[in-house]
């Protein structure tokens, strides 16, 4: 696992792109690597931010990047 970087944008595309990998929640589906470049943006304004964030899961022993984990500060119905 590693902190997000701009340049994990193509990885990220690579994954979220694909209608496969969100199945179960498809409103996570990126349309091309322009959404996956501001989503990684949001990701590591999060980690400036506060302090944690989504991680970049890679495959071990590789920089391959095979999906994203992690917890962010959000607001629901307007309470955070």
């Amino acid at each position: 696992m590693t902190r997000p970087v701009e340049a994990d944008s193509a990885g990220v595309f690579a994954v979220l792109g694909e209608p496969r990998t969100v199945e179960h929640n498809p409103s996570e589906l990126l349309a091309d690597e322009e959404d996956a470049a501001e989503l990684v943006a949001r990701w590591v304004r999060h980690w400036d931010e506060h302090g944690f964030g989504y991680w970049c899961a890679r495959e071990r022993g590789s920089q391959r990047l095979v999906g994203y984990v992690g917890v962010r500060r959000m607001a629901v119905r307007e309470l955070p």
